[in-house]
């Protein structure tokens, strides 16, 4: 096929044709071809899509785009390569129905037919454009417009009100975060939001701000402290708000504004503490007005809830340690327990007022009271006075005694004294003693003086107590008595014999140390008479043992064996012309296990000394072994089967009335199987009255307790904590000295403790202080004993 199109077509073609006979004879022909032209092209554009922005509100007649297409066919000969153009599918505007472009039919320039485009109406839009040569071919291409925005559209908040809801500041403190979103709606592309409180607009403007979100939405934050106490806010707020979509310098051009209403709720916080109508107050009682007495009033308000929160009144327990004050629900402070201005003339008493919050806020005022004094402590003598006297001495002023008042002197409730001897007392003290009152001694206060009637002798009476009264100058008047000892002092006036000693040591199994176990023991009515004596072995020592010559002291040493041993000493008296006995001693050594300890009991006896119990005296058996008769017979075993290992001194107290209190540790061992505690104690508590009454008939003691014992002075511990006594057991000896018998056994220490009746972390637990009850092992680990 020719086409003289190509690009190597050619529109003319010449060719010579030649022709040979059989007798090679050639003959030659010019053949001239011109190829006609046809139209047999198709137009071609030169951009099939082409994509223009056309910026909105532009005028007519605005060029948008020119489309421009080829025709291969010759354009020199004939109509067949001339290009006409037009729009295939044009777009109507809705309104007049007039074509919004038009294309110029032989340049393919495309323009607006009409004014003012609307982006926000029609974002886009696209256009068929056709191309045909002279030969009736055609092609056609795609023109797509783009709308270009301008900011001609005005924002409008989404809600005409926007209401929320925020806490008033605590402290002073603002939040950190926004307390309301609000969206804005704007058919513009080409917006640049700027948001503000109108300023003036109404109550809250200088509290709060609005910023713009990256995303375009804005956020009202609070700019100043928030109080709902205070009467103008607590009911909320109400301003306007603004959004410009032009930017922060633009100008207030109504249809680049719009406005909203924002309502601020605020939420009432418990921010404020309790506050007393008065912060402190001083008040004087008697000491000796009644449980229940009205001392004052403290009344306390909560501003949060309106005022009207719930407020609960306290007394801070380390102002009123004792408990003397009580405050009721309404502020009402009131007597509670006993006052003594003796022991405390002045009470500051703190008064909490708590909120209802959470947490509670609170707020202090202070009560001072003043305890003023009414003369109810009667005197009492000054010390414990224990002056000797020499026996043989004859009649003679002993000593003049002063005495004390607890009470206020200055209210005429104290001195001066009056003194005499007890009328109630035995009338045989007043043929011994005379007491008399000189009223200008201690510059007028007043003393008494003591003087003896007879001479004494100490082999017949040690010691003398004098119950002395003592009377003040007090309205009413007040009378005391003091009990005086006059201790008759010992002259060595009578000969020594030979005496017999059974010592019992129960050593802590473990002890390594060299101890004291008792001492040397003559029959000797004279017992001040020590320094003349001095002590022997009577032959050579034993090794076990050391002997103080001066004072008769025996000491064994930490390895002795458990075992009996007898020793032999010679005594000399210096004053009783050298006069010389051999005493023997028994020393019975035992040991004492950490078990025996775990598993004993004790019982404590009332109005008996330690040597009162382990002395035999008059009769051929001690309280120490008719206890353990009483114990075997409770418990249906043998006597032996009681081991009594301690008897000590337990330390009187203003609760027990100052009287002799000794505390008896033993244990019950069985077949080498222990009677639990529990056991001790449930018998001996169950059968109580057949235990006292035995015990006052057979051991002439009265039992005060059975059982480990609590503080008896609950007072010790002040405020919230309660009383306890911890005991521990100690290598060191307790001696009894009974004369002819010795218990020398484990020291106890007791200690009484201010604790919460839970398990105090402070003092720190092991095997050695702790005790596993029903047969348990004690094993000591990194968490305790367990």
């Amino acid at each position: 096929p020719l086409d003289r199109d190509l690009p190597h077509g050619r529109p003319q073609w010449r060719f010579t044709v030649f022709a040979q006979d059989e007798g090679g004879l050639v003959g030659y022909a010019d053949i001239h071809v011109n190829l006609q032209n046809v139209s047999d092209n198709a137009p071609i554009f030169l951009q099939s899509l082409s994509t223009t922005n056309l910026t909105e509100n532009g005028t007519a007649g605005m060029v948008v785009v020119t489309m421009t297409a080829t025709d291969q066919d010759d354009p020199l000969e004939g109509g067949n390569a001339q290009l006409v153009y037009n729009i295939e599918k044009n777009v109507l505007d809705e309104q007049t129905g007039t074509p919004i472009f038009s294309i110029e039919p032989h340049s393919g320039l495309i323009r607006t037919n009409i004014c003012c485009l609307d982006r926000e109406k029609t974002p886009d839009y696209s256009l068929q454009v056709v191309a045909m040569d002279g030969g009736g071919l055609k092609s056609t291409g795609t023109v797509s417009i783009i709308v270009s925005d301008i900011n001609d559209m005005p924002p409008a908040f989404t809600k005409d009100e926007w209401v929320t809801e925020v806490s008033e500041s605590e402290d002073g403190r603002i939040p950190d975060h926004a307390i309301l979103t609000v969206n804005v709606i704007d058919q513009d592309e080409t917006n640049d939001f700027y948001y503000k409180v109108v300023e003036g607009s109404g109550l809250g403007t200088d509290k709060f701000m609005m910023v713009r979100n990256p995303d375009g939405t804005g956020s009202l934050r609070v700019t100043n402290p928030l109080d709902y106490e205070d009467q103008l806010q607590s009911s909320g707020f109400r301003f306007k708000i603004q959004v410009n979509d032009q930017g922060p310098n633009s100008t207030e051009d109504k249809n680049h504004v719009a406005s909203s209403w924002v309502v601020v709720r605020l939420r009432d916080t418990n921010d404020n503490s309790p506050r007393f109508d008065k912060t402190s107050s001083t008040v004087s009682l008697q000491e000796d007005v009644e449980v229940g007495t009205l001392v004052d009033t403290f009344l306390a308000r909560d501003p949060d809830q309106g005022g009207q929160g719930r407020v609960t009144y306290s007394i801070h327990r380390e102002s009123d340690r004792r408990r003397h004050f009580h405050v009721s629900e309404d502020g009402r402070i009131t007597v509670q327990r006993p006052l003594d201005r003796e022991r405390s003339a002045i009470h500051k008493i703190l008064i909490t007022a708590s909120g209802d919050g959470d947490p509670p806020r609170t707020t202090t005022a202070t009560l001072t009271v003043n305890v003023l004094d009414v003369n109810d402590n009667a005197p009492r003598l000054l010390v414990e006075y224990r002056p000797i006297l020499l026996e043989n001495t004859a009649p003679r002023t002993l000593l003049e005694l002063f005495a004390q008042d607890m009470d206020d002197h200055a209210k005429e409730n104290g001195p001066p004294y009056t003194f005499h001897l007890d009328p109630a007392a035995n009338h045989s003290l007043n043929r011994l003693f005379s007491v008399d009152t000189n009223p200008r001694g201690d510059n007028g206060h007043g003393v008494a003086i003591v003087s003896s009637l007879v001479s004494f002798d100490r082999e017949r009476h040690k010691e003398y107590h004098l119950p002395i009264t003592i009377q003040d100058s007090g309205d009413p008047l007040m009378i005391g008595t003091s009990t005086l000892t006059v201790v008759i002092g010992d002259v060595n006036d009578n000969r020594m014999v030979a005496g017999t000693t059974d010592i019992l040591v129960y050593k802590l199994k473990g002890s390594i140390e060299d101890m004291e176990v008792g001492r040397m023991y003559v029959e000797d009515k004279d017992d001040w008479d020590l320094p003349d004596k001095s002590f022997y072995w009577e032959s050579s020592p034993s090794p076990q043992f050391h002997l103080d010559q001066e004072t008769g002291t025996l000491r064994i040493s930490g390895d002795t064996a458990e075992g009996d041993y007898r020793l032999r000493v010679r005594v000399r008296d210096s004053r009783q012309s050298l006069d010389t006995v051999v005493s023997s001693v028994t020393v019975m050594v035992r040991q004492i296990t950490m078990a025996d300890w775990y598993h004993s009991e004790v019982v404590t006896f009332q109005g008996v000394t330690d040597r009162d119990f382990i002395v035999k005296g008059n009769s051929t058996v001690s309280r120490l072994e008719t206890f353990r008769e009483v114990v075997g017979q409770l418990l249906e075993t043998d006597t032996d089967n009681v081991l009594v290992f301690n008897v000590q001194p337990s330390p009187g107290d203003s609760s027990r009335g100052g009287k002799l209190y000794t505390g008896v540790r033993f244990c019950v061992k069985e077949h080498s199987e222990y009677f639990k505690p529990v056991r001790l104690l449930g018998e001996m508590l169950l059968n109580r009255n057949t235990i006292v009454l035995e015990c006052i008939s057979a051991l002439s003691a009265n039992i005060f307790s059975i059982g480990e014992e609590q503080c008896q002075d609950q007072e010790l511990c002040e405020g919230d904590s309660g009383c306890r006594t911890r005991r521990n057991i100690l290598p060191a000896l307790h001696i009894v000295n009974g004369n002819t018998t010795v218990l020398a056994g484990p020291r106890v220490e007791e200690t009484a403790e201010c604790v919460c009746d839970a398990r105090d972390f402070s003092v720190p637990e092991s095997c050695s202080s702790h005790s596993c009850l029903n047969g348990g092992t004690c094993y000591d680990t990194r968490q305790g004993p367990r």
